[in-house]
């Protein structure tokens, strides 16, 4: 789960983001989030042939960077990969954005 809002949209995909529909959306944001986790990966030298598989459930918020308004997404996501808990994925990590948990079952 993202315990800090995740950042994902850059201008370009941005712009694709507003115009889609619900499942283009979507489909957007479950690449990206792929994409984020094969960066990291890639980060800290680790290769693979197999597939990432990702399931994704976001919501979408409005937050303030830089003084500006931008779109930031709450939520969690399954994946077919080990990640460590409180690493950043997606945009202004270093700012917090995008940092993880495993999710917690009670």
């Amino acid at each position: 789960q993202f315990v800090n809002l995740w950042m994902a949209l850059n201008q370009k995909n941005y712009l694709l983001y507003k115009q889609g529909n619900n499942e283009e959306k979507y489909l957007l944001l479950h690449s990206i989030i792929t994409g984020n986790i094969l960066s990291f990966y890639k980060g800290i030298g680790y290769n693979s042939d197999l597939p990432v598989l990702v399931q994704l459930k976001s919501y979408e918020k409005s937050t303030q960077f830089k003084g500006k308004r931008m779109i930031a997404f709450s939520g969690e996501f399954t994946a077919n990969v080990l990640l460590p808990n409180y690493i950043g994925l997606g945009k202004s990590v270093a700012r917090g954005f995008g940092t993880i948990e495993k999710y917690k079952h009670f």
